[in-house]
């Protein structure tokens, strides 16, 4: 169990080493990617940003990175103030409200969640998938009211805790093998594998389970259960997490909470597809302009 205890704990300093920003990347490919990445240096740690500094530490050229900011705050998405700093801007605002709103995920997700805290008291997070970015974008408390680390607008890492772990178990090969390569060594600490092959056969197994756990791997005596939500086109969209203490899962009833959470995301994901069915868009659509 120390053993256990130790690998995890190296696990988390070495991922959070790389979850630190503002770190440099490789450079994005598109214009549109170039510029909002200058988006991604906005941190806790740092609020404000000189144009000189975020153009250098992006690696842009002057009229690039220049042409980037301006178009950024015409977008209101910075605002300028004082001689030649920035913030993030109005529109980030504007935004957030929009996609509480207008996410089929969040507004299938939302009333089946709030039902499972009402019936089992455990706190639950709603997890979204972007590419090969997983973020928190909502945190439902239960009655435990527990301190989360990663709450809503946090990315979590690809290889720890059970909402992560439940989607990329889910990916296609190709794409699995390549978050494998990408840190095999953090793959072996959090124990899903000395190689590759263990790797695979760990996400198969949770794949054929429909649900996966964790314990301790994202926040200290905190275990997780998720279950993952699929989009009208079967691919993984996402996920639901149920946390609790480590204590109180041990006296709970696991096989009864783990069916909770994979009802509510087998039930979310019947919600997307059917607010997500474009024909159903294109009715209201017409409808509107007659």
């Amino acid at each position: 169990m120390r053993q256990r205890n130790k690998s995890l704990e190296g696990a988390k300093a070495v991922s959070a080493q790389r979850d630190e920003r503002p770190t440099r990347r490789e450079r994005p490919s598109s214009s549109l990617s170039r510029t909002f990445a200058l988006l991604d240096l906005f941190t806790p740690q740092r609020m404000v940003w000189s144009a000189e500094a975020m153009i250098d530490h992006c690696g842009y050229s002057r009229p690039t990175g220049y042409r980037y900011i301006r178009e950024l705050v015409e977008t209101g998405l910075l605002v300028r103030f004082g001689d030649g700093f920035y913030s993030l801007g109005p529109r980030v605002v504007e935004l957030d409200l929009l996609i509480r709103q207008a996410d089929p995920l969040l507004s299938a997700g939302l009333p089946i969640i709030r039902d499972i805290v009402s019936r089992t008291g455990v706190d639950l997070n709603l997890i979204r998938r972007y590419d090969e970015r997983i973020v928190t974008i909502h945190q439902e408390s239960g009655g435990d009211r527990l301190l989360i680390s990663f709450g809503r607008g946090r990315q979590l890492p690809l290889l720890r805790g059970a909402g992560s772990k439940v989607i990329v178990a889910h990916l296609p090969r190709g794409r699995l093998k390549r978050i494998y390569d990408s840190d095999p060594e953090l793959a072996a600490q959090v124990g899903y594998g000395e190689n590759w092959l263990e790797f695979r056969n760990t996400m198969s197994a949770i794949r054929r389970a429909g649900f996966a756990m964790s314990y301790g791997e994202l926040d200290d005596g905190l275990a997780g259960v998720a279950a993952p939500i699929f989009g009208i086109d079967g691919v993984v969209i996402g996920s639901i997490v149920a946390a609790l203490t480590q204590q109180r899962l041990a006296l709970i009833q696991i096989d009864k909470l783990t069916d909770a959470i994979k009802t509510g995301a087998a039930r979310i994901s019947e919600e997307v597809a059917i607010i997500s069915d474009p024909a159903r868009h294109i009715d209201e659509t017409q409808g509107a302009e007659t």
